[in-house]
């Protein structure tokens, strides 16, 4: 798996790679709200052990993330366990997040390691270590905190505790919020960019649906249905409890509409869903992998192709426009900023300014996905979430519809990368 991992043109990570070779505060102050400081100190051990290698980068969240898998593991009987592994490697957006330069991977092993300090048994030592993971955890990544309620109803579940002891310990577990919030305070991370842009609660449900479907597959969704309906009829209402609770927390996790059909920030639900996979009779588990494999073999394939953002860059080298006279749209401006740091990113808070310097700028040229913002855009290799709309006409090209434009770069496999020069 660590072989394909030589990727980071998904998401944001391009911009982990440029920042992995610059030194760890100066990249924390560089990184777009809010930083990431665990996982770029590790990519900046591993830049430093292995030099500037990509898939050196991409090693950090392959280890990470065999060691989630590994964890989960150990919760489930010896003879069930390699259906744990066989699940995690072949859902299609696991896969292509831990195995690339990205967050996930660091914060949902921690995480789960604290998860996994709590399965059997709960004591104070237990507790107090699992506190310091899931504290790191969110600290590398706020999105996790959404997530605390797992270990809540562990040990709100545990018949052998009195009520207040459970409490207390509740209370211990719930101060790792703040361990990761005033971490990311005391670092100056934590701007008040955050909690924006975000889509309401039956938005957010439809995205659950599409984002569980897409990234999961249908035979999972139908796995967890299957198994909803099994607890209900045998009146298992513990179970199908804690089931209903993780489809909340997984729900909750995508109200910030950026993280949109992608789910990122619900990553974590592939851990309960392996556990839940490795209870199925073993036939109907190989059954089921042969019905995923070929969303993974999508996902693999797209993973190897040239990047979209290789490609935009070889079509701006032909346009010979400088870092001062390029515009690109916001979604692009992860992957392309690290090549083109003077560049115009144009998004929601600057469109209007930007338009204004285009039309005082003598030379100026502008990426088609500028033009489009905020319709038809891709993050890397993958249509960005919510910006469809085929029909409509983007904020510049409406307000650039009497000037006069000349196509200076344009490849026919891929229109939504062709570069415009303003012509006066």
């Amino acid at each position: 798996m660590s072989l394909l991992a030589n990727y980071p043109f998904f998401f944001d990570g391009s911009e982990y790679v440029a920042l992995s070779r610059l030194p760890i505060l100066e990249s924390l102050r560089l990184a777009h709200p809010i930083a990431h400081p665990i996982s770029m100190m590790l990519w900046r051990l591993a830049y430093l052990g292995l030099g500037s290698s990509i898939t050196g980068l991409s090693l950090v969240s392959v280890i990470f993330w065999i060691m989630g898998m590994v964890l989960v593991a150990r919760c489930v009987e010896k003879d069930r366990r390699v259906w744990v592994y066989v699940v995690c490697l072949f859902l299609p957006l696991p896969w292509l997040l831990m195995t690339n330069v990205l967050v996930d991977a660091v914060s949902t092993a921690l995480f789960i390691g604290g998860v996994a300090l709590l399965w059997r048994r709960r004591d104070w030592i237990r507790i107090m270590g699992a506190t310091t993971l899931f504290g790191i955890s969110i600290l590398n990544y706020l999105g996790m905190a959404v997530w605390i309620a797992i270990p809540l109803a562990i040990i709100g579940f545990d018949r052998d505790l009195t009520g207040k002891k459970k409490m207390a310990m509740m209370g211990v577990v719930l101060s790792s919020l703040g361990i990761g919030l005033e971490g990311l305070r005391m670092m100056g991370l934590l701007t008040t960019k955050v909690g924006v842009g975000l889509s309401s609660i039956p938005v957010a449900m439809y995205h659950a649906g599409v984002a569980f479907v897409t990234n999961y597959t249908w035979v999972s969704a139908f796995l967890v249905v299957g198994f909803g309906i099994s607890w209900l009829r045998k009146r298992e209402w513990k179970k199908l409890l804690i089931m209903v609770g993780i489809g909340f927390i997984y729900t909750i996790s995508l109200l910030p509409w950026h993280s949109g059909p992608y789910g990122r920030l619900g990553i974590f639900v592939v851990y309960p869903l392996a556990y839940l996979y490795s209870r199925l009779p073993k036939w109907i588990i190989v059954f089921v992998i042969v019905l995923v494999l070929p969303s993974w073999f999508k996902v693999v394939r797209a993973y190897k192709e040239t990047p979209l953002p290789i490609l935009q860059q070889e079509l701006v080298d032909t346009s010979k426009c400088s870092d001062k006279q390029l515009v690109f749209s916001e979604i692009q401006r992860p992957q392309l900023s690290p090549i083109y740091p003077s560049a115009w990113y144009a998004g929601p808070a600057n469109w209007k300014e930007v338009v204004v310097k285009i039309r005082e700028s003598e030379n100026i040229c502008i990426s088609q996905q500028a033009m489009d913002y905020p319709y038809r855009q891709y993050e890397g290799q993958l249509p960005y979430p919510l910006s469809g709309r085929e029909g409509s006409k983007g904020f510049i090209s409406t307000a650039l519809q009497d000037e006069q434009v000349e196509v200076v770069g344009v490849d026919d496999k891929h229109p939504e990368l062709t570069i415009y020069r303003l012509s006066r």
